[in-house]
């Protein structure tokens, strides 16, 4: 049969394989959630209450949920959705949090009223149960980290770069204030975090302490969300505190050098990045996309578009999550 330009055949119909969520992308393609651009975008969750954070392990998808003065709360599903788990409430607004085979982490930036000054950090085991709060009176922890002994966070408002051990004690200060402290991540040897204090900076310290290295320094924007992969640190800047749209996704090696910039300005990159093997990927939360780039470089995808107020993003094998802290909702969808 012949069909109109834009659709094609599919069972005796003429359907358009970019929105047509019983044939997404090809005939008796079905899709249990948007077909957008011939791809299937499932939401995992719905109403939640302005999800921002999100991590992913082989089993489940985790978010914060950053309602503030106590409606804060962590949840989790399976990567394929379904009821969602409430692992802990009443938080004063959790902003990012991590995960190993025991426990979910998370930093709570605190309250306006007491100035930020009360943020906490705490975890529960994955299964569920009672938060445990391993450091409180921090001044607004934001960015938080795992490795096999020890737990990392930063502080925005303190600026200092903190640390636990995971089998108890007193968290220590790992790097002294060094203002707006935000995004962070860690590897065999080293801490790698961003300041968002403008001009914003990519910086390293080792695990154990020792000399400070700025990796990547005077950048325009509030420098935020940070990524790592085996040689390299991708990072984001956001636009400019007087809203010039100079967001931009970089990277830089890890031993420093050459910063080479992959993405804009303008791309009104968000707080959120993500990367594997091959890509890496980020949320737009000015415009509604979630976006990926080859790591050397090339041509940009957009994955998704129309999303609201896209925020923490992660990935795994098959698939790029994301949290839309606007529409209250969990997504994901093939990489």
């Amino acid at each position: 049969m012949a069909c109109p330009n834009g659709t094609q055949a599919c069972s005796g119909s003429c359907v358009d394989t970019t929105t047509d969520v019983n044939n997404c992308g090809s005939c008796g393609r079905a899709c249990q959630g948007t077909c957008t651009g011939g791809v299937c975008v499932v939401i995992l969750a719905t109403g939640q209450n302005s999800p921002e954070g999100l991590v992913v392990d082989g089993t489940n998808v985790y978010w914060t949920n950053d309602g503030v003065d106590g409606t804060g709360s962590i949840a989790r599903t399976t990567l394929n959705g379904g009821a969602a788990v409430v692992l802990a409430t009443g938080l004063n607004d959790p902003r990012t949090l991590t995960v190993d085979g025991t426990r979910v982490y998370w930093a709570n930036f605190g309250t306006g009223a007491n100035n930020y000054t009360d943020g906490s950090i705490a975890y529960v085991p994955i299964g569920g149960g009672t938060p445990t709060f391993v450091a409180t009176a921090q001044d607004g922890p934001n960015g938080i980290a795992v490795d096999a002994t020890t737990l990392y966070w930063t502080q925005y408002d303190g600026g200092a770069v903190m640390k636990w051990g995971l089998s108890g004690g007193v968290p220590t200060v790992l790097v002294p204030n060094i203002g707006g402290s935000w995004g962070i991540a860690v590897d065999a040897a080293n801490v790698y975090f961003t300041t968002f204090t403008l001009p914003g900076s990519v910086m390293a310290m080792p695990l154990g302490g020792g000399t400070l290295t700025t990796l990547a320094g005077g950048q325009a924007g509030g420098t935020s969300g940070i990524a790592i992969d085996a040689t390299s640190v991708y990072f984001t800047n956001e636009e400019d505190m007087a809203g010039v749209n100079n967001g931009s996704v970089k990277k830089v090696n890890k031993t420093g050098g050459v910063v080479t910039t992959l993405a804009g300005p303008p791309t009104s990159a968000g707080r959120h990045v993500a990367v594997d093997g091959t890509n890496v990927y980020w949320t737009n939360n000015n415009d509604g996309t979630v976006v990926k780039e080859p790591i050397a470089g090339g041509t940009r995808t957009v994955l998704a578009s129309g999303q609201q107020y896209p925020e923490g993003i992660a990935v795994d094998a098959t698939s790029v999550y994301w949290a839309n802290l606007g529409a209250g909702t969990i997504a994901k969808m093939p990489k």
